[in-house]
């Protein structure tokens, strides 16, 4: 840029010197001389900048590839966690386990069973059904080893089913609660819901 500004004000010298001793030359043409640049550097001038256009192109190009490529190698591992867990129902359950989400919930170790019944529409359902009764009442009709070996095949069959995460979440978040009142006894059943087997 420094040697074109040096040709340019050389080229405005050398036309000054020839309006000067040329007096052929009218004032209204020595006023409309320009002074521009020879042919030769607008061209290169015009070439360099085609230049440096096509290299930021190919660097912008370049980058762009390049991060595409990173960023492929980083969302590839989380895609298949999200496809995994999915797939998964939950890690398995014990007896212990689910005992512990039924007290933490309603305070007391309920009668905790699985239900089987048809829904209005006719189609089998299962359920896990939290009773009213609870061991430690005197009407409860199991001892702790007879409680604690049912609810060790309840926790097996939902392991089995893989629908364990179900029940933790259902247990946490309903707001009904298993009690004798008036109307009867009340219990809380907590529909599974099966992924449809793979044919």
């Amino acid at each position: 840029v420094f040697f074109i500004f040096l040709d340019q004000m050389r080229c405005c010298v050398n036309r000054s010197t020839r309006l000067a001793a040329c007096p052929a030359l009218s004032s209204v043409s020595a006023r409309r001389a320009r002074c521009t640049p020879p042919l030769r550097h607008r061209v290169s001038a015009a070439s360099g900048a085609d230049v440096g256009d096509d290299s930021d192109e190919a660097d912008a190009e370049a980058f762009r590839a390049q991060l595409a490529a990173s960023l492929g190698e980083s969302t590839a591992p989380a895609e298949e966690e999200e496809e995994d867990s999915g797939r998964g129902g939950g890690p398995p359950m014990d007896g212990e386990e689910l005992r512990a989400l039924v007290v933490e919930r309603w305070g007391k170790p309920y009668d905790t069973r699985i239900l089987q019944r048809r829904d209005r529409f006719n189609v089998l359902q299962l359920y896990v059904q939290v009773m009213w009764k609870f061991l430690g009442m005197k009407s409860f009709p199991m001892d702790e080893e007879a409680y604690m070996a049912q609810l060790d095949a309840v926790a097996e069959l939902l392991t089995e089913w893989d629908v364990t995460d179900q029940v933790r979440k259902g247990i946490r978040e309903t707001r009904l609660r298993p009690v004798l009142d008036t109307t009867g006894g009340n219990s809380v059943n907590i529909k599974l819901v099966f992924a449809e087997d793979d044919e």
